[in-house]
């Protein structure tokens, strides 16, 4: 095994987790060759997670966060006037088109399936918290009341995660351009950018 400082091995733990999901998907990343690719011993593992269903929590974790971040600088980025709408929603469509959100998907799926995983994260609040404000901070319908509104986001998430499923599966090929044009006519005709503010 390698040697690594005690502060870098949640860091590298997560780092191989996500990386042999992405290679061998959430039953083929088992804990043997997570800590082979860390380079550390079940001991180093235990000592700063005690379950592989911990570890795929905080990867998880891990993940969301910077789909959170990057989500916020880009809508930042657009209430600012610094990038268009189209940009903005390539990077979008991008983002679900990653191998990030391969992995996010396959630590979804175990979360519905692993209890366990559910139970290390808490339910995942600061996300639940994101998903649901993220497009109402960012944009506002101004013909559609609350409900509609509430609908309306929802039917957009559920796009986005059907184009990245389409694209992790090999069915979609359409370009992110292309994608994200059919996306700005489907669900921002209508919609204003809210100014950016504190």
């Amino acid at each position: 095994m390698k040697k690594q400082s005690p502060l870098a091995a949640p860091d590298l733990l997560k780092k191989a987790a996500i990386k042999l999901i992405l290679e061998r998907g959430f039953s083929g990343a088992t804990l043997t060759p997570i800590l082979k690719e860390a380079g550390l011993s079940k001991g180093a593992m235990f000592h700063h997670y005690e379950s592989r269903d911990a570890l795929m929590a905080a990867a998880y974790m891990h993940l969301l966060g910077r789909a959170m971040e990057a989500d916020t600088a880009m809508a930042k980025s657009l209430q600012a006037g610094e990038t268009t709408l189209e940009n903005f929603l390539e990077k979008i469509v991008a983002r679900y088109r990653s191998e990030t959100f391969v992995v996010t998907m396959e630590l979804a799926v175990a979360v519905r399936t692993r209890p366990e995983i559910l139970k290390a994260s808490k339910g995942f609040p600061e996300w639940q918290k994101f998903q649901s404000s993220y497009w109402q901070k960012t944009f506002e319908l101004p013909n559609k009341d609350p409900e509609q509104t509430a609908i309306h986001w929802d039917m957009l998430g559920y796009t986005l995660r059907g184009i990245g499923l389409r694209k992790m599966f090999g069915t979609e090929q359409k370009n992110n351009t292309l994608l994200a044009t059919a996306i700005k006519t489907e669900f921002f005709s209508e919609a204003v950018v809210r100014p950016l503010t504190d």
